[in-house]
This record gives C-alpha cells, structure tokens and sequence, in this order.
C-alpha cells in the first residue's frame, strides 16, 4: 500500500515539473508536453523491458534513442501490451531467445526493422 502512495505522489511531482516547464523547455527537450506526460506515467519497468527486448533483436539502448519521438512511441507500445506475461517469459530465457519467436510483442516489426531483419 505504501508503495502505491508513493507511486502516486511521484507521479503527481512529474506531472507538475512537466506542467511547470516553459513551452521553450519542452521544446529544448524535443518532444511534445503531451508526449512527457505520457512517459511520466509509465510503469517503471517499461524502459527496461523495451530494451532488453530490443536487444533479442540486436539493438542496443542506443540505436532505440536515435530519434527520441521514436523512441517515446516504442515505449507508450509497450507500456500498453497485452502480451506481458509472454515478454516476461521470453525474457526470462535471454540467452535463447530469437527474434522469429517474439512476433507477440507489439514493438516486434518495429526491432526488426531497426535491426535490418526485416523483409
């Protein structure tokens, strides 16, 4: 419960740094003050789980954030996929993991396109 709260209270802080940044700090930041509220409420294992399956693919962290609106895009995906318990199986067994078997993952096309596997 506590955990919750603090959640919460977080999350409450974020949106109001991001309400509190002037149009030009948004602007610096090259994204929209929508696309910041969006990040702000994700859950906080989505970057992690974005990246450790990008890597499956062969991308690393990087070569997700080349363009940051992409970037931003692959996370709000992720954040909203119904396939979780299949990411985090898959995930689970990294070592043997290949690309061809992650066509659940919404970001898939996305990867592999990414990392030239695409047809």
């Amino acid at each position: 419960m506590f955990e919750r709260l603090r959640m919460m209270f977080d999350l409450w802080r974020d949106q109001r740094e991001i309400e509190a940044l002037s149009d030009r700090e948004v602007e610096d930041l090259g994204v929209t003050r929508d696309q910041l509220r969006a990040f702000a409420r994700l859950p906080m294992d989505v970057p992690e789980r974005l990246t450790a399956m990008a890597a499956i693919f062969g991308l690393s962290e990087a070569d997700l954030k080349q363009n940051y609106a992409d970037y931003l895009e692959l996370l709000e995906v992720c954040a909203h996929c119904g396939a979780r318990r299949q990411c985090a199986e898959t995930l689970d067994s990294f070592a043997t993991a290949r690309p061809e078997a992650c066509g659940f993952c919404p970001n898939a096309g996305t990867y592999a396109q990414k990392a030239g596997l695409a047809a």
